[in-house]
């Protein structure tokens, strides 16, 4: 007698416990991709605030080694004199196209403007770039009515298209021109033009952009500096976008762009660095700008600075979850030794949740230490 086996399958408790177990183990994946995933996004917003923050201070490295070229010149007429004219307020008349304003600025390698109420610091770097670095030009006589042509001693290192500062060492003020060729002599002294026009840079035509021709009159021993066809004067400073993230904006006030150069970045705060016996050492560390009472004073007080010292924060993409990620503010050293703040970093109330990377630094204005003396 033959039996019949008959095939049941699953019944429903089966795969109700089946489908519970599947969805344990689904559960157990997620939650473990979810921890992996949390750890990849703080360690690479970690590594964002790294790459930020080391590109910020190469950037500003590279402006800080060359600040003054140009500036730490010996004027020399009867007596020599070491630049005469160190902060001094230049104006720039622009004809160009720019983006952002032109402002004044002071003629020094560096300038520091402090932030109000532990807010971020402004640097604000300058140089020329001139291939033949001379000494400034003193002004043989009053700059010529109607045309502002300047009268000098001799042409020796102006090229066509160079900037200038034309400076009046007695008020401490200045203008941005440019050289546009040689008018032939006035008793015999050379005269340099800046007229409006263009000039031929290589294969391509440029056009005259800091000609002005309503300049004050400058007298007798007014400096000509040239600075070369393409000088800096670069404002760095934190800027918050639409979004509210905080980024290092570098700004050109000689062509008025304006540039994002490292994102996320919260604060930045600086000293000068002061050699105040003329030993060539830094013997003092303070954020107090050179002041003088007259040009000539206030040309010494420049002079003392040799070195800024500067740090920065750069803080991660990622807004962690649990907000005591950072329990401390950050800190820098500004003289090398004492630990001071970064208080700006906690005006957000999440500043918690963050995590931060702190970059500071010094650089020694080579360029003022080998000013002559």
């Amino acid at each position: 007698m033959s039996s019949r086996h008959f095939s049941k399958g699953f019944s429903l408790v089966e795969l109700m416990v089946g489908i519970v177990i599947a969805l344990l183990g689904s559960l157990v994946i997620e939650q473990v991709f979810s921890i992996t995933e949390q750890s990849k996004q703080t360690t690479t917003s970690g590594s964002d605030a790294q790459q930020n923050g080391a590109l910020a201070m190469l950037l500003m490295d590279k402006d800080l080694r060359q600040a003054g070229y140009g500036m730490n010149v010996t004027a020399c007429s009867v007596v020599c004199d070491v630049s005469g004219f160190m902060g001094g307020t230049v104006t720039i008349t622009d004809s160009g196209a720019r983006t952002v304003a032109a402002t004044p600025f002071v003629f020094a390698p560096i300038l520091i403007v402090q932030g109000a109420a532990n807010a971020p610091d402004t640097i604000i770097i300058s140089y020329g770039n001139a291939s033949n670095t001379s000494v400034p030009e003193y002004l043989q006589t009053t700059t010529e009515n109607g045309t502002n042509d300047f009268n000098v001693k001799t042409l020796f290192g102006f090229g066509l298209g160079d900037v200038m500062v034309v400076a009046n060492t007695t008020t401490g003020t200045g203008d941005v021109v440019q050289y546009s060729g040689y008018s032939g002599s006035d008793s015999a002294t050379p005269r340099i033009k800046h007229e409006t026009g263009s000039y031929q840079l290589g294969p391509v035509t440029q056009s005259f952009r800091y000609n002005d021709g309503t300049l004050p009159l400058y007298p007798p021993q007014s400096l000509l500096f040239n600075l070369g066809q393409a000088p800096v004067n670069n404002i760095y400073s934190i800027v918050q976008d639409n979004s509210g993230r905080s980024n290092l904006v570098q700004t050109n006030n000689m062509v008025g762009s304006q540039s994002i150069i490292a994102t996320d970045i919260v604060d930045l705060q600086a000293e000068y660095g002061k050699d105040t016996n003329e030993d060539g050492s830094v013997d003092l560390w303070d954020t107090v700008t050179p002041t003088g009472a007259n040009v000539s004073s206030l040309n010494e007080a420049w002079k003392q600075v040799i070195a800024i010292r500067y740090g920065l924060v750069a803080r991660s993409i990622k807004r962690e979850s649990a907000c005591n990620v950072t329990t401390t503010l950050p800190v820098w050293r500004p003289d090398g030794t004492t630990t001071k703040p970064f208080s700006n970093v906690s005006t957000n109330s999440d500043w918690q949740c963050y995590r931060y990377r702190v970059f500071e630094t010094t650089n020694v204005l080579r360029n003022m230490i080998w000013m002559p003396k």
